[in-house]
């Protein structure tokens, strides 16, 4: 969802039209990072948590694809595009 709303935010981000946008990657993409893994915590409790989850600010100073890469970075995921 954030890089979504990255992607077509024409006041802070890239202003890119939905319709040159992979949406269903990017849907894909949410839905995995929103599934839960289990993992059993430092006491020796067993839990569960969301895999990747993206909670910061992006900094306005660095070029929109810095931004895209830190993002890329948060969920694990690689940026593919086309220069056309």
């Amino acid at each position: 969802d954030c890089f979504n709303d990255y992607l077509i935010n024409t006041r802070y981000g890239c202003a890119i039209p939905a319709s040159q946008i992979d949406t269903v990657s990017l849907a894909a993409l949410t839905t995995y990072s929103n599934g839960s893994f289990s993992y059993t915590n430092s006491l020796g409790n067993p839990t569960t948590q969301p895999r990747f989850k993206f909670n910061g600010t992006l900094d306005t100073n660095n070029t929109v694809m810095q931004n895209l890469q830190n993002m890329a970075t948060c969920c694990d995921c690689l940026i593919k595009y086309n220069e056309i």
